[in-house]
């Protein structure tokens, strides 16, 4: 029942596979103790997401984004280890699609904050502004105390702790 496994999550019990909505977005994936742990996928909307590994609620492990700011039809996608919730290490970043062809390059991140790139892009400097400002470095996103309006499905294998 998506009623119960929405109040099992609030509650902060619930273990298994669900969707579930909070204010910036819906987690699609694994919980463990009502908060996102294990694989799963986060749509922020607009076509911003984030997919990959979770541990107790944080971005943590291998992952890959989506980040698409001011109307862009492409956005940029940058793939890497997170640890803690931060950016951590060497990411592959591209933009492109069969229309405009690749433009792949590498971004260096230390603490959460973008260091360096191997790339020129007109306009990889304001990009480069913008995702040190963007919520990688700010608190998980992903725990209990900021719900909204919700709804939740459950697939077929759910399990429940007690």
């Amino acid at each position: 029942n998506n009623e119960i496994a929405k109040v099992l999550i609030e509650e902060g019990i619930f273990t298994g596979n669900a969707t579930y909505t909070y204010t910036n977005g819906t987690y699609r994936g694994d919980f463990r103790n009502g908060v996102p742990h294990g694989k799963g996928h986060m749509d922020y909307g607009g076509g911003s997401w984030y997919e990959g590994d979770f541990v107790d609620g944080k971005r943590h492990g291998k992952g890959a984004e989506r980040l698409k700011e001011r109307g862009e039809l492409l956005g940029v996608r940058i793939s890497g280890n997170y640890l803690n919730d931060q950016r951590e290490g060497t990411f592959q970043a591209w933009q492109g699609s069969w229309l405009t062809g690749n433009n792949e390059w590498e971004i260096e991140f230390n603490q959460g904050k973008a260091i360096s790139y191997n790339k020129t892009k007109s306009d990889l400097s304001s990009f480069m502004t913008e995702l040190n400002s963007s919520s990688s470095s700010s608190p998980s996103i992903y725990s209990n105390n900021k719900k909204s309006e919700t709804t939740t499905k459950i697939s077929n294998n759910e399990k429940k702790s007690k």
